[in-house]
């Protein structure tokens, strides 16, 4: 059984891990959007050469590649997203869903939501800790691992 409440903190953390990766891509890309978007253009009066319109092209297919990478991290956050959701709702304690959602799907730090839900944070692990022990024989039984 403590295997599985492992598996299933693992499934959970999977979804936080997820929607690091999703807007540290994001991040990047608006970083190298506005690299792009600050590159010298052609004045008036320079001589035009083929070279600089080939790394315009390149750019804009790396950005264009960049978005699809972005794209896909955000498909792949909302379909871990859902089953989370889903596995969360089994949780029949609304404090007990409300403290694994604002964990796992809103990303919140301990602090946070024992600050927001008026508890101590000690409080909050028993209670994070009970839910999980309820929902370890939904996990166990589903395709969510």
């Amino acid at each position: 059984m403590r295997g599985d409440i492992e598996k299933l903190k693992g499934f959970l953390n999977s979804i936080r891990k997820q929607q690091a990766d999703y807007f540290s891509l994001q991040e990047e890309l608006r970083r190298l959007e506005f690299e792009a978007h600050n590159l010298r253009g052609v004045q008036m009066g320079e001589k035009v050469q083929s070279g600089h319109c080939a790394n315009l092209e390149e750019i804009v297919e790396k950005l264009e590649a960049y978005h699809a990478k972005v794209n896909k991290a955000y498909l792949e956050l909302i379909e871990k997203r859902d089953k989370g959701e889903e596995l969360i709702s089994k949780e029949e304690d609304g404090v007990r869903r409300a403290v694994l959602r604002r964990r796992y799907i809103q990303c919140e730090r301990w602090g946070d939501i024992a600050e927001k839900m008026n508890f101590a944070e000690s409080n909050i692990y028993k209670i994070h800790g009970e839910a999980l022990v309820d929902l370890e024989p939904f996990f166990r039984e589903s395709d969510f691992n």
